[in-house]
């Protein structure tokens, strides 16, 4: 018990926004083998615009409400959104009707207490980790009368399931880190640690994130402060991208921030990269967002490898918050207040398109972009 009070109270004085920031090692160098090569600081290169396909608003009702948009998985027909302020995995269907939900709080069989996060498997098969019990329990076709419970023994705020293995990032052992990312084999239940965590003290910087990213065919990982990107499969990660910037801090200065006071740390998010915000891909293109202000887009087009960034404002977009993919496409999200509505309106001629967004207001739930890259 004194070990487990001990890591909630780290927890707590982190803050949700500190707690979602477990920080990891910035000292290996960008692994060579890497699939693609990303320069931020060198110039510009020519960043297409987007093409709106279909603008999603999410059902708003008492049962689909949602009270904070933490994950996006799309998978065949459904779109599933966790909520993690509610404790909530929340379905819809790819016209955005409300189809149902998973919430189990609870000490019950099949319940939770504390979620962290979830994550839906090929099969489409639902998982919600618990903290407290150190769980991840499996809801077979997001069915809550028929849930497994796999017993992981760490503590852990990020997890991705495919058939063999689950994958933890950011696992805490007395209190602190340790545990960047580890394979845990479905089958013999042994963990193997892929990369440890060396720079426990940037966890006291904020961040609103997530560090593994799921699309069709790709589930990538990325660390704080770590110029590498990995490709997860077969219980291992695989250099799959890297970048570089002089807005990337060293690990020396990411200690003397971790440090500072509340408004230092703030205000470094204005010089530096804190991480990445979104690594999605889709069979021509690789989205990667950068967590600074402003906010950095790259984007790769795999047939030639040619890379475009911006940290502008991409034309046609009327979000740049990247979240998903669902099929071929790019998907996007937004609260529709007054301004962010007229953007999107703005943003397509398709007047089918327009009329999905009347109506919205600021307590609407949210509404997802679906585009392409012209």
């Amino acid at each position: 018990m004194k070990r487990i009070r001990k890591t909630m109270a780290w927890i707590a004085g982190m803050g949700l926004a500190a707690l979602m920031s477990c920080a990891q090692p910035s000292t290996k160098e960008a692994t060579p083998a890497a699939a693609y090569d990303i320069n931020l600081d060198s110039a510009y290169q020519a960043f297409p615009q987007v093409e709106v396909v279909d603008y999603i608003p999410l059902e708003t009702s008492d049962s689909s409400l949602i009270a904070g948009l933490t994950k996006v998985i799309a998978h065949d027909d459904m779109i599933y959104v966790w909520d993690r302020i509610q404790k909530k995995v929340l379905l819809f269907g790819k016209d955005g009707r409300y189809a149902g939900g998973i919430h189990r709080v609870g000490q019950g069989p099949g319940e939770y207490t504390e979620p962290f996060d979830m994550d839906v498997d090929a099969a489409g098969n639902v998982y919600v980790y618990d903290w407290n019990t150190q769980s991840l329990i499996k809801y077979a076709d997001g069915d809550v009368s028929r849930p497994e419970v796999m017993k992981i023994g760490e503590y852990c705020m990020d997890v991705a399931v495919t058939d063999g293995y689950v994958y933890l990032g950011n696992i805490v052992r007395e209190g602190v880190p340790a545990i960047s990312l580890a394979a845990w084999d479905r089958r013999t239940h042994e963990l193997k640690v892929l990369e440890e965590n060396t720079l426990p003290e940037a966890a006291a910087l904020p961040y609103e994130g997530q560090y593994i990213f799921r699309s069709d065919s790709l589930l990538a990982f990325s660390e704080r402060f770590r110029p590498d990107l990995l490709r997860l499969t077969e219980g291992e990660g695989q250099a799959f991208v890297s970048f570089r910037s002089r807005k990337l801090p060293t690990d020396d200065k990411v200690r003397t921030l971790a440090a500072a006071d509340p408004m230092a740390q703030m205000q470094a998010r204005m010089q530096y990269i804190m991480g990445v915000s979104a690594c999605y891909e889709t069979p021509e293109y690789i989205w990667l967002a950068f967590s600074s202000v402003p906010k950095i887009h790259c984007l790769i087009r795999k047939a030639d490898g040619n890379i475009a960034w911006t940290d502008k404002t991409v034309q046609g977009l009327p979000s740049a918050n990247v979240c998903a993919v669902l099929g071929n496409h790019f998907v996007a999200s937004f609260t529709p207040s007054d301004k962010s509505k007229e953007a999107a309106m703005a943003a397509t001629t398709n007047p089918d398109l327009q009329k999905k967004l009347e109506g919205l207001t600021e307590e609407s739930n949210p509404v997802l972009v679906v585009f392409d890259v012209k």
